[in-house]
């Protein structure tokens, strides 16, 4: 079967997946929302399928702004018009376009030595632009996967031919190869070495030392199984560097070797929960400190302190251990905390709602929320109380 022209569009991706550029013919261009939808009669461009993204590149100089099959047809979505029967010249992104291949020949590997060892079927794939993720059926540890990038990268030094192709139906029949769906009919068929055989309609490289490096970054438990997060080739190369740098300035603001980095990163967390378990009991302090100045009593409280965030909560708490009656405590901000030992506190929310636009709620002996007035203007609010309706 001839694998590049299963009717429609001629793929001239599947006859070289090293092409960088090629002449087609423009037949047919319809106007969209998004541009103008161009049909060649054949291209090297390939159409985001099969979890790989859609090429990049240039058709007689106009950006290709998307690639998409409609059928056995691909089309190209462009900015410009081109007119039917127009020779063009198409260049694709080569370094983009080998990335791709890259990362997606890489992830076969891996999903096929972990098929080989666990039974475990890739069940997801996505190439990111952080990551490819590739998700398989059962649990791994992280030791496993470190031994599946290490046997990955074997396989890369051996440089074993990439080899793609359509079986005929016959042979397809008794072929063995992974696959997410089933397929019956113009299955493409990728294999690498004697290591792996799987269906995949994208492009790959031709001998696996053209991945260059593959590197599993983090695995973590997903949806039952395992999602790994994983890059090879330039897009590892540059991230080990990124990496290395980070490393290598830590190493630099801690006057330590490299190897002993993670040790002096351990050691300043550790001090630093030190520092704040102390910095949180000297607070407490403070705050029971400060609420021993609240008159003790049996009224309606009015107090500003300059705390914030979880600080407010706990002076009103000390606050209210002392006042008896209802005591409200605002921070610079405007935000407050109505609080009461056994007392309902919800008279004087609402009170805050309607004199004061306060926003805000609670139930019971408990309200907080906050409000647009200037200390003065809430002062003057509570003078104008009626004390002894509220408590």
């Amino acid at each position: 079967m001839n694998e590049a022209n299963l009717g429609g569009t001629r793929r001239l991706y599947y006859e070289d997946s090293h092409m960088k550029q090629a002449e087609a013919t423009v037949l047919e261009v319809r106007q969209t929302a998004k541009g103008f939808e161009t049909v060649l009669d054949q291209t090297p461009f390939f159409p985001e399928g099969g979890g790989q993204p859609c090429d990049r590149g240039t058709i007689n100089g106009l950006s290709v702004l998307h690639v998409k099959e409609r059928g056995e047809t691909v089309v190209h979505l462009l900015p410009e018009e081109l007119q039917a029967g127009q020779k063009v010249l198409c260049r694709i992104d080569w370094p983009y376009r080998f990335s791709l291949m890259q990362n997606h020949s890489g992830e076969h590997i891996v999903s096929g030595l972990v098929h080989a060892a666990y039974g475990y079927d890739n069940v997801g794939f996505h190439m990111g632009t952080d990551a490819v993720t590739l998700d398989l059926s059962g649990s791994m540890t992280r030791e496993q996967v470190r031994e599946i990038e290490i046997a990955a990268n074997r396989i890369v030094w051996a440089n074993l031919p990439v080899k793609a192709y359509f079986p005929d139906p016959e042979t397809l029949k008794d072929l063995e190869y992974r696959s997410k769906l089933e397929l019956t009919e113009n299955v493409r068929i990728v294999e690498i070495g004697d290591i792996d055989r799987c269906a995949c309609c994208a492009p790959h490289v031709s001998l696996t030392g053209e991945i260059g490096s593959i590197r599993l970054l983090d695995c973590q438990n997903y949806k039952g199984g395992v999602r790994i997060s994983m890059l090879c080739g330039e897009r590892a190369l540059l991230q080990a560097e990124q990496t290395q740098d980070q490393i290598s300035d830590l190493a630099v603001h801690f006057s330590v070797k490299l190897p002993q980095t993670a040790e002096a990163v351990h050691r300043l967390i550790e001090e630093h929960q030190k520092l704040t378990e102390e910095r949180n009991r000297l607070s407490m302090e403070l705050l029971r400190y400060k609420a021993a100045e609240v008159p003790e009593g049996d009224r309606l409280l009015c107090l500003f302190e300059d705390l914030h965030g979880e600080d407010l909560r706990y002076f009103a708490n000390f606050a209210a251990g002392r006042n008896h009656g209802i005591t409200a405590v605002f921070s610079p901000e405007g935000r407050y905390i109505v609080i009461s030992p056994d007392k309902d506190v919800q008279a004087v929310n609402q009170a805050l709602r309607k004199g004061l636009g306060a926003k805000g709620g609670g139930r019971g002996n408990m309200a907080q929320g906050s409000v647009p007035s200037s200390k003065e203007e809430i002062e003057s609010f509570f003078k104008s109380l009626e004390i002894t309706s509220i408590l």
